[in-house]
């Protein structure tokens, strides 16, 4: 079976293009603290604003970030998918976009997804404000983990 090729394109929240993207239905999001990834999560059939509100409303989430970390130094990136050739994007494709890049990632708010990977051959390109994110994961790095 060929490796699927997977575009995200992120934006930090408060550019133009962030606030654009919040009503995407489909997507991906990041806490970081400085460069440091915190959390990875994702959204299908919600959108990413309303996914954010309750994690900053005071969800566990938030709040085991507000113990551990500065809180003036979170950002919040999100992304869009971009292109994912043929196929339509559906939550099983979803899910296994957010599972690599937890388990390659390994950002210490995720407890879910973080010893294994168990979804189709993936290679993701992140596009826009991607840093931290490298330009491209895939489930090749995984046999070097």
């Amino acid at each position: 079976m060929l490796q699927q090729i997977v575009k995200l394109r992120w934006h930090f929240l408060n550019s133009e293009s962030g606030q654009e993207t919040l009503d995407h239905i489909e997507g991906f999001y990041m806490f970081l603290h400085k460069t440091k990834i915190v959390y990875i999560g994702q959204v299908y059939y919600k959108s990413l604003r309303e996914r954010i509100q309750e994690h900053l409303r005071g969800d566990k989430l938030w709040k085991w970030i507000k113990r551990n970390y500065d809180i003036q130094h979170i950002s919040i990136k999100i992304a869009e998918i971009e292109d994912i050739g043929q196929e339509r994007i559906n939550r099983k494709l979803v899910n296994d976009i957010e599972s690599l890049l937890i388990v390659i990632e390994q950002p210490q708010g995720n407890i879910q997804c973080i010893k294994t990977y168990r979804g189709r051959d993936l290679k993701i390109v992140n596009l826009g404000e991607k840093h931290p994110l490298p330009k491209t994961l895939s489930t090749d790095i995984l046999a070097k983990i």
